[in-house]
């Protein structure tokens, strides 16, 4: 291995995890840091099947209505339970009858906006995106070489 080839590997050895952190730091920093937590009442349930590539999975959907900001919200919905295995979400559905209570989270500048998690979903587009970073400094190293090596054969 040449020495050029050595320092390329050192330095991005050195530069992938710091902006893997670098982004996964703004991505976080981005929105409000926890959305407003509200009482929903479910008003139906529903199964879906979702494939991701692999056997299909089975996800309960809660249909749910609540009141925020002076205004009444209702058809949002939110997967409340997935699982390989119909007769263990059957089972889940029983238990989210219509008229049960729900702890939902909406966006505290936009009431319409809800997530079944505390942060909105922040921190897992944070990770996701930090996730990513390596595959977008490979993309733009590569297309740098490219063009370079281009450049070079005019």
């Amino acid at each position: 291995m040449n020495p050029q080839h050595r320092r390329f590997l050192i330095l991005s050895s050195l530069v992938v995890p710091v902006a893997m952190f670098v982004v996964f730091a703004v991505m976080v920093s981005l929105g409000p840091d926890e959305w407003v937590a509200v009482e929903a009442k479910v008003l139906g349930t529903s199964i879906i099947s979702q494939q991701y590539g692999g056997p299909p999975e089975w996800a309960l959907i809660a249909n749910f209505s609540y009141r925020a900001a002076n205004n009444d919200y209702a058809e949002n919905s939110h997967e409340i339970f997935s699982s390989p295995d119909w007769e263990e979400v059957k089972a889940q559905q029983k238990k989210w009858p219509p008229g049960r209570t729900m702890t939902v989270y909406h966006h505290p500048d936009n009431p319409g906006l809800t997530s079944p998690v505390l942060d909105g979903g922040r921190e897992t587009r944070a990770v996701l995106a930090a996730m990513m970073t390596p595959v977008v400094i490979f993309l733009f190293v590569l297309l740098t070489y490219l063009v370079r090596k281009r450049l070079q054969l005019k």
